[in-house]
């Protein structure tokens, strides 16, 4: 399986590398510090809350897709006012 990577070139706000083992975000490739498995994440901030995010792991393998899944959720997020429903 090939490496997942998020250059700084890339960097969008809210697109985050995960790691699910050590719970950590990584904003870009080069910090990365961990050798499990990663996946894109999407972590949106709430609008007038404190600390309040809403989060979703990506099922994209390139940066294209993850950006893609990104701008959907944002969308979504903002079309619900944030809210989760299921």
């Amino acid at each position: 399986m090939e490496k997942i990577k998020l250059p700084k070139k890339f960097r969008v706000k809210g697109l985050f590398l995960h790691c699910h083992v050590c719970k950590e975000y990584y904003a870009d490739d080069s910090k990365v510090n961990c050798k499990h498995n990663l996946k894109y994440r999407a972590k949106l901030h709430v609008p007038n809350t404190t600390n309040l995010t809403r989060c979703k792991t990506l099922e994209a393998t390139s940066i294209e897709g993850a950006l893609q899944e990104l701008f959907a959720f944002r969308k979504e997020m903002d079309a619900t006012s944030y809210q989760k429903f299921k």
